[in-house]
């Protein structure tokens, strides 16, 4: 839109072929986008087979999402291509989105950094040698595209924004002080790093405590670029740019969360969340119970306050149940097939 160039790379994970990839969602250019989050492998030829929890005994065979040769590793592979796209389109305006695979099972880091990291003593890791590596080769990649943006004499004109869509894997890092893991509605799956660089806008090394979601991304991007808002689009998300200006806060008291399911990561419930200020309530859909937390004097959420703060509970519980009415959000239903354990 607006004469940009667009481009996904990496991990899509939003629908198969024919109507759901990159390319039938907007983006001019996708490169590695497919069905699956994980890929088969992060060495060439980048294949491998995955049991497929639902249905045990079966496995699925995941084909290579992109090109290579012998000893290419994925991450750098997809990186080749944004540093590629950057240099192709420095004389045009354009948008690349890099969501890498990486860092994702399966847990494969390159030998020489994997090496460093096992050469911590084990008291003093923060998790698997392997995932830390990984990390380190994905930090590598970002020094790298920034690098191009500069080479092409354009880093004073391109706005970028990094972050993560999740928490650290439980078998794999600690996020504390947070409590749990990606796959959980605690703070060690919810919390994530976001790093806003806008020249001639954002003041370098400044910090902001406003609360931001990733759909806040969108309408930002639109706002930042000259674009018309899509308000059909980004039903959730709000415009960032004043906060970016440093002109004032944003105007939103509260986000949420709906996570109508379950999944097999460790303390993790099908749950509705509000984060208000200080307090977090998380409502747990098959339970019924309620925990409220106040993550300034307990980022760690170890005490439930839900039944000392009854006025607050419900406060936050009775906006939380009127904003799954206003956005439509599908109930999590019984499944008529359970037969228990």
């Amino acid at each position: 839109e607006g004469d940009y160039r667009t481009a996904f790379m990496g991990k899509w994970h939003l629908g198969p072929l024919p109507y759901y990839y990159p390319e039938h969602q907007g983006f001019d250019i996708n490169v590695a986008g497919r069905d699956y989050g994980a890929p088969g492998s992060y060495w060439y030829p980048f294949e491998g087979s995955w049991r497929i929890p639902t249905t045990p005994g079966l496995k699925v065979f995941k084909e290579s999402p992109i090109s290579g040769k012998e000893g290419d590793y994925l991450t750098d592979r997809i990186m080749d291509e944004g540093d590629r796209f950057i240099r192709e389109n420095a004389e045009e305006p354009f948008f690349l989105m890099m969501s890498l695979y990486a860092v994702h099972s399966p847990l494969q880091g390159k030998p020489e950094k994997v090496a460093e990291y096992e050469n911590i003593p084990a008291d003093q890791r923060q998790g698997d040698p392997r995932y830390a590596a990984m990390v380190e080769t994905v930090d590598d990649g970002v020094g790298r595209l920034m690098h191009a943006l500069k080479e092409e004499g354009i880093e004073e004109n391109t706005l970028v924004i990094f972050t993560s869509d999740n928490g650290g894997f439980a078998k794999a890092t600690d996020n504390s002080p947070l409590r749990a893991n990606k796959g959980s509605n605690y703070e060690g799956g919810l919390r994530v790093p976001v790093i806003i660089k806008w020249p001639g806008v954002t003041k370098p090394g400044s910090v902001s405590h406003e609360l931001v979601t990733s759909s806040d991304y969108y309408p930002t991007i639109l706002a930042a670029t000259n674009q018309p808002k899509r308000p059909q689009q980004h039903l959730d998300g709000v415009d960032l740019t004043p906060v970016l200006r440093g002109q004032g806060t944003l105007d939103r008291e509260s986000i949420f969360w709906h996570y109508p399911h379950y999944n097999q990561h460790p303390e993790n419930f099908p749950a509705g969340v509000i984060r208000k200020g200080d307090w977090k309530l998380i409502e747990k859909y098959d339970t019924g119970e309620l925990e409220l937390y106040n993550l300034k004097v307990d980022i760690g959420e170890t005490t439930n306050l839900a039944n000392k703060e009854k006025r607050k509970t419900r406060e936050l519980l009775t906006e939380l149940s009127a904003w799954r009415t206003k956005v439509g959000a599908d109930p999590m239903r019984p499944n008529p097939l359970y037969e228990g354990n």
